[in-house]
């Protein structure tokens, strides 16, 4: 990781009725037609939750609530590592409006884990399996 720029990523494991939505990569994204976990940089001067909270208006007009913090994921793509930070969330206000991606998926655990993931999320998404599998 040294000499490689850290980029702080967040993201939203949003939990409804025992289902996690997945968002599809639109045609013009990095890892096009893959599957991932909504979110997106971390500004200067914005702690996690507020940047998640940004991010998922823009992205999916809703507003969440961040709950647990899961494990961090550091993830090396060309020059950069990408510091994902995932939560586990809850939506307190709208309904799931996509913005920025192709399409969305409410899905049970075993759909999850037949998705066709971007890389960084891959490992989110096995924690996430195990710790609702837990449940």
């Amino acid at each position: 990781m040294k000499g490689k720029d850290i980029l702080p990523v967040v993201c939203a494991i949003v939990v409804h009725e025992g289902k996690v939505l997945a968002v599809k990569k639109a045609a013009h994204q990095s890892y096009a037609g893959k599957w991932e976990f909504p979110g997106g940089k971390v500004e200067a001067g914005e702690s996690d939750k507020q940047a998640l909270k940004r991010e998922i208006i823009e992205e999916l007009k809703v507003e969440i609530i961040a709950n647990m913090r899961l494990d961090t994921v550091f993830y090396e793509e060309n020059s950069r590592i990408i510091e994902l930070r995932p939560y586990i969330c809850e939506i307190s206000l709208g309904d799931v409006t996509l913005q920025e991606h192709a399409a969305l998926n409410w899905a049970s655990i075993s759909e999850l884990e037949q998705l066709d993931w971007a890389p960084a999320d891959i490992p989110v998404m096995k924690e996430v399996c195990e710790l609702l599998s837990a449940i």
